[in-house]
């Protein structure tokens, strides 16, 4: 016979949760958050978790009001040592309350860090996209095996190992491993995207009653100060060599950037239906938000030397208008099997192996991208530049926005500013115009 359930059981297809109604209020839980695998998402095998949570949340919603606890100690400031009456009813009435006002830590579980880990990847593999994945199966493995650098020929400190009790996570740790961080990692965005993922797996483990929660995870002194640098504008007429001396296939890439806002994966994505080359436009929805809702379509203009790469380097008939030399698609990622996501970025990988990596090569293909949309912010056409990048415009109602865009005036505009020198203009606060070329302001005439 199993333990009988402390929590009532929804198990419909959507929900596959736990409820409890508990002095007027609901409390619920999911197997997903009891971090459980999907396999035990039943009622026999979640009902024990679901047990251990609704006890340690009991403890927690059932502790005694300040005031009482303060009674008690004021009848110890003043009892006296002779009262022995006074001082055996404080001592019962303590023993009464105690277990409620001072709840112990969590007891060990015999849990190993390793153990720990894999149930906090089995909770991220349900709901996060496989290209967040990989980031996080990085994580989790140098967790597994978390050691400083040898120093003079010795082998470095080990911080972490995956045969470890999880119990070893206190203050002291955390405050190894930020040392550990702020040591390996070279930037500082690095450092706080990094420590920020285990700050997230430690709240995980209080959460489950795993461990005590270390006073200091969340501690403002235990981070970086990461600056951002305001993009310029370019000088055009470098851009403009540096793309004569692409590959077609790579102008084709940084030109699809530069007048339609894609990035590597709406590239990868792009699909012949999205095409209407009698018309010469491209009407779409970026891939990352696709799924959201109030996500613009929108429509683009195609620019003279988008549309002959485009038509050269299609294929006709396949799922995506671009695929690589063996006709397979640019960009694939899944979840994998046993827990192992997949991804490749064939658009991403062609940049850097014909250019070079980031310190070697003049312009990345996410330069391209944020080139358009630097020149539609200093342009008439400014407020056209949310649309341009596939965001809902900010100005619109809710309840009225079609969710159609139409940035074809836009693309034409900056198709003559880039390629054929026609100066940007653009009214300032007092409706001065201005006018603005490769990078520099000058005043112009109205």
């Amino acid at each position: 016979m199993p333990r009988k359930f402390l929590m009532s059981p929804d198990f419909s297809v959507r929900n596959r949760r736990w409820r409890k109604w508990h002095q007027g209020k609901p409390y619920t839980v999911t197997c997903a958050e009891l971090g459980l695998p999907e396999h035990l998402w039943t009622e026999l095998g979640s009902y024990q978790e679901a047990n251990r949570w609704w006890e340690a949340k009991r403890r927690e919603i059932e502790q005694p009001h300040k005031v009482l606890l303060d009674r008690i100690v004021h009848q110890l400031k003043t009892i006296d040592d002779e009262d022995v009456k006074a001082r055996d009813a404080f001592t019962l009435e303590m023993s009464k309350i105690a277990p409620a006002v001072f709840t112990p830590p969590a007891a060990s579980t015999g849990m190993t860090v390793g153990e720990a880990l894999d149930e906090y990847y089995a909770l991220q593999l349900v709901n996060s996209e496989p290209s967040s994945l990989i980031r996080l199966h990085s994580f989790v493995r140098d967790l597994k095996a978390l050691t400083l650098p040898p120093v003079d020929g010795q082998p470095g400190a080990v911080v972490l190992s995956a045969d470890m009790p999880l119990a070893v996570i206190d203050e002291r740790k955390v405050l190894q491993v930020f040392h550990y961080v702020d040591r390996v990692k070279n930037e500082n965005s690095s450092k706080v995207r990094y420590f920020g993922m285990f700050r997230a797996f430690v709240t995980h483990c209080a959460v489950m009653d795993h461990i005590p929660l270390p006073k200091n995870i969340r501690s403002r002194k235990l981070t970086w100060e990461v600056t951002t640098t305001a993009k310029e504008m370019p000088d055009w007429d470098v851009v403009r060599e540096f793309l004569k001396k692409l590959p077609d296939r790579l102008r084709l890439y940084a030109l699809l950037a530069l007048n339609t806002g894609m990035n590597n994966t709406d590239i990868a994505h792009l699909e012949e239906r999205q095409i209407d080359f009698k018309r010469r436009t491209v009407r779409r929805k970026r891939v990352k938000t696709e799924g959201w809702e109030k996500v613009p379509t929108v429509v683009y203009f195609l620019w003279d030397e988008t549309l002959r790469l485009l038509k050269q380097e299609m294929t006709t008939g396949a799922a995506y208008a671009l695929l690589d030399g063996r006709g397979k698609p640019l960009y694939v990622e899944s979840k994998g099997e046993g827990g192992k996501p997949k991804l490749y970025d064939k658009v991403k990988s062609q940049w850097r192996d014909t250019l070079g990596r980031s310190s070697e090569r003049p312009f990345t293909l996410k330069d391209f991208r944020d080139f358009g949309s630097l020149l539609l912010q200093n342009s008439p056409f400014r407020t056209y530049r949310d649309s341009w990048l596939g965001h809902t415009p900010k100005e619109v109602s809710d309840t009225n926005y079609s969710g159609f865009e139409d940035v074809r005036a836009a693309c034409k505009w900056m198709e003559q500013v880039i390629f054929h020198g026609l100066p940007i203009r653009a009214e300032d606060e007092d409706g001065e115009a201005t006018s603005v070329t490769n990078g520099t302001t000058g005043a112009g005439e109205k």
